[in-house]
Formats: C-alpha cells, structure tokens, sequence
C-alpha cells in the first residue's frame, strides 16, 4: 500500500512539474515584448548619413521587413535632423551633414508599440596619416605611421567598405600610431599594385560591437532597444605597393 501511495504521489509530482514547466514557456513567450533594433555608423568622409531601425522577434516568430514609419532624430549640440526613410536602402538617411569631431551626437528613435530607443556616440578626433604620403611606394616591410586620434578606442584598416582589422593603441605617453604592413597584407600574393588605404579612428561603441562580438546594448550606446550607433574619423591615402616574393629573393641571392 505505501509504495502504491508512493508511485501515485510521485507521478503526481511529475505531471505538476512538467504542467508548470508548460506554463512557465508559455508565459516567457507571451510576455517578451520586442524592442527597436537600430544600426548606425557615422562616418567623417560621408555627407550622408544612415539608420537601419528594425526590432527583435521571438524565438518562434519569423522575421518581417524593417520598420518604415518610425520617427528617427539625430541631434549634437549644433544640429537637430530629422531623418527620412528610402525604400531603396531600407534605411533612414541624412543628408549635407557635416561632422564635427569631439562631439556628442545622440540619437532617438520612436515607434508606436515600442519603448523610445536613445543612443548616443562621440565622433573620435582627426588624425594625419604620416607615411606614407599620397603616391609614395610602399614595400612589405614598411609601415603606416599616423598621429593619433583623441577619443578613439581602437584603429581600423580596410581597402574596401568594410573594416575588418583592428589595431590598438600602445599604453604609452607615445603621440605616434604604427601599423605594419606586413599585418596589413597578410595573405596577399607578391606583386606590385597600387591602390588606397582607409585607416579608421573607430569609437568604443563600434569597437566593442565588432571587435568583443559583445552586443550588449549598455555598452554599444543604447538604451531602451538593441545594436549597434556608433562612429568612425576616417583618412586615406593612395599609394604604390611594391610586395616582392620573399622566398624567391633569397633563393637567387648570391654572395659578392
């Protein structure tokens, strides 16, 4: 009789648990509410400037298109826009925006059903790029020597749209930033070339998004949604590259 009342009671405790365990999804489903999801990069070489505002979704809801009807405001100390959605770009834009750097630019981003998204970054300070100067042949082994930038948490290089390679700053009262070229070609083949170098002084925001992988909204300027608003102080240059095979050279070297 006791392990009767034993078993009954047993599988009286399963069956609670896993009807709570039901309740307990159920309820985590029906009481997430989605938030606005933006992505924004300021850019000192562009004119124009752009916000994708979309929003999160359940775990077994299928996504839609952005968001098209949202009021979007992008404001500094000096300017106050409100942006404009175009249907080719799927994105809010600004336009005859001149950045200054060292500033604050806020954002703010409303929608009927959501809570308001605030976000804000500070535009890194211009830099020069030293060396090499515009038209100058660079070798492998050469590098890229540039004042640094005030505010800026880390440096990126690109020759194309997207900045992919990160270079911190030294921990020294040192004014000068060196990147070696040897990182910067990794992986190219020999050859001569010429082409442009795009060196970025990128804010925390957008270091820590990228970089970290980390999109936690406390520390990629946001409040009140998710993603990324960021900012990049950009310089360029355009330069010969002459990379020899390294390999090859030794082989045929012979002593005087």
């Amino acid at each position: 009789m006791n392990k009767r009342r034993r078993r009954i009671i047993m599988l009286c405790v399963i069956i609670f648990a896993g009807a709570v365990s039901l309740v307990c999804e159920r309820s985590a489903v029906e009481i997430y509410d989605p938030q606005l999801n933006i992505y924004s990069v300021l850019h000192s070489d562009h004119a124009s400037q752009s916000v994708i505002v979309d929003r999160t979704y359940r775990m077994d809801e299928p996504a839609g298109p952005v968001i098209d009807d949202a009021l979007v405001i992008l404001s500094s100390w000096s300017s106050v826009d409100t942006l404009t959605f175009d249907q080719g770009s799927d994105a809010y834009w600004t336009y005859n925006l001149i950045l200054q750097p060292l500033t604050e630019y806020s954002l703010m981003v409303w929608r009927d059903g959501f809570d308001t998204l605030y976000a804000r970054t500070t535009l890194p300070g211009p830099f020069t790029i030293l060396y090499p100067e515009h038209f100058d042949t660079v070798t492998f082994s050469d590098t890229v020597v540039l004042t640094k930038s005030d505010h800026a948490a880390v440096y990126a290089v690109s020759f194309g749209d997207e900045f992919g390679m990160f270079f911190e700053p030294p921990d020294t009262s040192d004014s000068l930033m060196i990147i070696p070229l040897a990182e910067v070609f990794s992986g190219w083949s020999p050859g001569n070339f010429f082409c442009r170098l795009w060196v970025a002084a990128c804010d925390s925001n957008f270091y820590r998004y990228y970089d970290e992988m980390n999109n936690d909204p406390d520390v990629t300027g946001i409040d009140g949604g998710v993603g990324l608003f960021g900012s990049l102080w950009i310089e360029s240059v355009d330069m010969f590259v002459s990379m020899v095979d390294a390999g090859k050279s030794q082989s045929t070297h012979t002593e005087p």
